[in-house]
């Protein structure tokens, strides 16, 4: 299995994880965006993930009010897997919060998450109330008391980013990731100078929403009942793209039938690959078979050519 560097530091990971947002619970906001998944489906699902090879996980504190965390957690440790071959990230929520919570909420992480290290931290958005360095500089000290291996950020724009990374730079510590919002059909960071900016400084993107709430698994344009049949917010995101997505599901699904693969698996080999080592996914999912599709794409490549026809498809998304 191939693997990846975080940012520039020891830790690597499969170019695919798994994102976790979907076990949040019914009683957060987020059920407006994916169906309920229990702890027994939960178990299957982070299953499914170590038999094709992934090793590592994305969770959050505002996931359900740290649900996701515990829900991950036990599924783990009901498969018995070892703290040293999973590779564990989790997120502060910053949100109308002061820095000095990032150490206050940390043994909340820990407990949620036991008896797994959690490997990388990161900030969730940059809504706190207190600036940049101040958040970085208490990240920083996570690392140095040894309870975290790496810091991350998530969802910053090049301004806060280049303070994050100058922040760190101070302890001698790399900024390893930052997590955007990234997939075909949303290529912002690649006009905005994130994309670029991750590459001169090493620094890893993780893509989240890499297929686009499901738009890019080629199903959704086929059948509005399935479509009606999503959660509030999710069937109005998908409603809002699926007309400006033809052209390129299209060109997906010309794809996947040259090379016999699922259109979700091309999708994802064209984030992990168009950029090199530089971007990461972490698809959700919600059935086991779900998550073997998206392993998938770490097993199969695009030729150039087959590269830049997605390329060319998506340019509207830029």
């Amino acid at each position: 299995m191939e693997l990846c560097p975080l940012g520039k530091t020891e830790i690597k990971i499969t170019p695919i994880g798994l994102g976790t947002w979907q076990f949040s619970g019914k009683k957060s906001f987020h059920r407006f965006v994916w169906d309920e998944v229990g702890q027994e489906m939960a178990d299957s699902i982070v299953g499914a993930s170590i038999k094709r090879g992934i090793n590592w996980y994305d969770t959050a504190e505002l996931y359900g009010n740290g649900r996701s965390e515990r829900v991950l957690a036990a599924a783990l440790k009901r498969l018995n897997m070892p703290d040293n071959d999973v590779v564990i990230a989790t997120k502060w929520n910053p949100t109308l919060k002061r820095a000095k919570s990032i150490l206050k909420s940390f043994p909340e992480r820990e407990k949620n998450l036991s008896p797994y290290s959690i490997d990388l931290h990161q900030i969730h958005n940059p809504f706190s109330i207190s600036k940049t360095e101040t958040q970085l500089n208490f990240m920083a000290k996570l690392v140095q008391d040894g309870k975290i291996k790496a810091v991350g950020i998530s969802n910053f724009l090049t301004k806060k980013m280049e303070q994050a990374i100058s922040t760190l730079d101070r302890f001698d510590i790399p900024l390893a990731s930052n997590q955007m919002h990234y997939s075909l059909a949303y290529r912002k960071i690649e006009s905005n100078g994130v994309m670029d900016m991750a590459k001169e400084h090493g620094v890893t993107i993780i893509a989240y929403s890499p297929l686009e709430q499901g738009l890019l698994t080629g199903q959704y344009h086929k059948s509005k009942f399935i479509v009606n049949s999503k959660p509030f917010l999710r069937r109005r995101l998908l409603k809002k793209k699926l007309k400006h997505a033809q052209t390129l599901l299209s060109e997906l699904e010309a794809v996947a039938t040259e090379i016999n693969a699922p259109v979700p698996s091309v999708a994802l080999r064209w984030v992990i690959q168009f950029h090199g080592s530089t971007v990461v996914a972490i698809p959700g999912a919600t059935r086991p078979n779900q998550v073997e599709t998206n392993a998938l794409a770490m097993n199969i490549e695009l030729s150039s050519e087959q590269m830049n026809a997605l390329d060319d498809a998506s340019q509207n998304f830029l």
